[in-house]
């Protein structure tokens, strides 16, 4: 019986660790790395890296600037009067706060609303400056996949480190 139990722990520990997969990004700066939950998936375009989420209903989106933004606290109220201004009618902020990203203090917000699109979305919009890089994570989907899919957004958001190349 000790030996079934011991056996089915080292099963279910062993799954877990193939379930996720570290992913790293190299760009001529620097590099980024993060931990991909299983069934998700990673695509670049010109300004995001995005990471779907297995029903392609949430994402983490990544995007950073050189030189954008001096004084954090200046950039998220800039970037969260954005949001109201441009980018999401009905905005209403939910919480946030601080934490530590790559070694960086992080500015976080949790918002809901509705977007360009007219679509119900909630979202997490992460902000920190690694070494003069403004770094942008969005995780967004509507609110059942955002609400689906939080946990998994928010250790995407969470496992991201930063590196000079």
């Amino acid at each position: 019986m000790k030996y079934t139990a011991a056996l089915l722990l080292l099963i279910s520990c062993s799954s877990f660790s193939f379930a996720q997969k570290s992913v790293t990004i190299k760009d001529p700066d620097l590099r980024f790395s993060y931990t991909l939950p299983a069934g998700w998936q990673s695509e670049d375009d010109d300004l995001y890296h995005n990471i779907l989420s297995p029903d392609k209903k949430a994402k983490v989106a990544l995007t950073y600037f050189e030189g954008r933004c001096v004084d954090l606290s200046d950039c998220y109220l800039g970037e969260i009067e954005a949001l109201k201004v441009i980018g999401v009618r009905d905005f209403s902020l939910e919480a946030n706060g601080t934490e530590t990203i790559s070694g960086c203090t992080a500015l976080w917000a949790r918002y809901a609303g509705v977007n360009q699109d007219n679509i119900s979305i909630k979202s997490y919009k992460y902000l920190f400056i690694w070494n003069e890089q403004y770094f942008v994570v969005d995780g967004i989907g509507t609110p059942e996949s955002f609400n689906k899919w939080q946990e998994q957004i928010l250790g995407i958001i969470r496992s991201l480190e930063v590196s000079k190349k």
